[in-house]
């Protein structure tokens, strides 16, 4: 195509969608309001010819290199300097500490590309420095607007629960297969619980099965700990008294991602375990009162504990949402550990409470608690940015071990098994 055609093309339409030119796709943005002036600043007049093959096609226009092919019914659109400051090689990436080589610095001066091809599902590219380049079309597919699949969450309240029948992993198939961490982590990523059978009923054992998924957590109570009502710490957790459905740590700055409970002895009654799904609970809310669920994601609380030397405080949403997604992402409530409310104003103070009491209605329907006996040999793991926990008073002696298991480092291990 001449200039001259290629000026007249512009002049007739201020927008182009697709303009096909020989054996290649010639794929321009339908949001960029095109001119001449502007054109000349594109990195040469016309756009970089690519090889067409079975396996698709793909050019290099106005910063970006668009990708027709088999493998994704639209066409993808990815950023040059992306593209460069993803390149794979051995000069840009270090394969042994996984780690990228190249300054962001040199990367953005060297990103024009002088000749791109698609082969074999491969995207060859020679930039202008030429530096040469390689993605598989998978790969790329894989990172466009994040379509990788993940465990999709299982809402659920007391009638959901029953019907959901969650399997027991046995602790032989936890620790001696990845068949068994695999379904225990899938479990816990549906629906937000999971436990392990025919565990020994002491801390060291306990302690043994969470080494399989990560570390521990270390916290002021410990790495591994074990309560009974000795009020050890003060803490509600270390009396006889029921307690409500809450989510642990509020006053960390990040919370604990995985909580582990295993009752390892019990000669009284009671002391029933209460488990409520925070985003069953957070869904009802916005259906219902759709004003008070945008509140809760946006007014900020303060949380605390207290004991001698000690002070931790924290402030966040109840419903904090992903910053990319817009998803709910993690549920911070915890009536015990309230701090004075000095973040909301006066003004919005009446406001702040009926959203408050709105959500703990909810949560405090029975309709919507799971209630069960924790018997020594089954520990117990759950989603702490999910799920909500209490338990019934109880009598007699009641020892109970657990720990915590940081939010990044069960993610990390769910990653390697390919779940996230």
């Amino acid at each position: 195509m001449s200039l001259m055609m290629l000026k007249e093309l512009i002049r007739n339409s201020r927008r182009i969608n697709k303009y096909f030119c020989h054996n290649y796709h010639l794929q321009v943005h339908r949001n960029y309001n095109f001119s001449y002036d502007r054109l000349k600043e594109y990195r040469g007049d016309t756009p970089t010819r690519l090889l067409n093959s079975a396996a698709g096609n793909a050019v290099a226009y106005n910063n970006f290199i668009t990708l027709d092919n088999s493998l994704n019914p639209k066409p993808l659109n990815f950023n040059l300097i992306w593209l460069r400051d993803h390149c794979r090689c051995p000069e840009c990436y270090n394969y042994s500490t996984n780690q990228k080589r190249c300054s962001i610095l040199d990367i953005a001066q060297n990103a024009s590309v002088k000749e791109c091809t698609v082969e074999n599902n491969i995207l060859k590219i020679i930039w202008t420095d030429n530096h040469k380049s390689t993605f598989s079309l998978e790969w790329l597919s894989q990172f466009y607007n994040n379509t990788k699949k993940c465990e999709c969450p299982v809402l659920w309240n007391k009638r959901i629960m029953k019907s959901l029948n969650i399997k027991s992993i046995d602790v032989k198939d936890f620790l001696y297969s990845d068949k068994g961490i695999l379904e225990l982590l899938t479990s816990v990523l549906r629906f937000g619980v999971g436990f392990i059978k025919n565990v020994l009923p002491t801390k060291e054992a306990t302690e043994q099965v969470i080494q399989k998924i990560s570390h521990t957590q270390r916290t002021f109570f410990g790495d591994m700990w074990e309560f009974t009502d000795s009020l050890d710490h003060e803490d509600t957790a270390y009396t006889r008294d029921a307690l409500g459905a809450h989510t642990d740590n509020t006053y960390f700055s990040e919370a604990a991602g995985l909580q582990v409970f295993h009752c390892l002895h019990h000669d009284g009654e009671g002391g029933e375990t209460l488990l409520v799904d925070g985003f069953y609970v957070a869904k009802h809310l916005k259906e219902k009162y759709p004003t008070s669920y945008q509140r809760l994601t946006s007014t900020f609380i303060e949380s605390e504990f207290k004991e001698a030397e000690k002070h931790y405080l924290a402030c966040g949403p109840i419903l904090k949402l992903n910053s990319i997604t817009g998803e709910l992402e993690q549920v911070r409530f915890n009536m015990y550990d309230r701090a004075p409310l000095k973040t909301v104003a006066m003004e919005n103070m009446q406001d702040f409470y009926e959203d408050f009491i709105n959500l703990s209605k909810i949560i405090c329907d029975p309709q919507n608690e799971w209630w069960f006996k924790l018997q020594p040999g089954t520990v117990l793991i759950f989603n702490n940015w999910r799920v909500l926990h209490g338990r019934a008073a109880y009598t007699g002696h009641r020892r109970i071990a657990g720990c915590y298991i940081g939010y990044s480092d069960w993610h990390s291990k769910a990653r390697t098994l390919g779940l996230l």
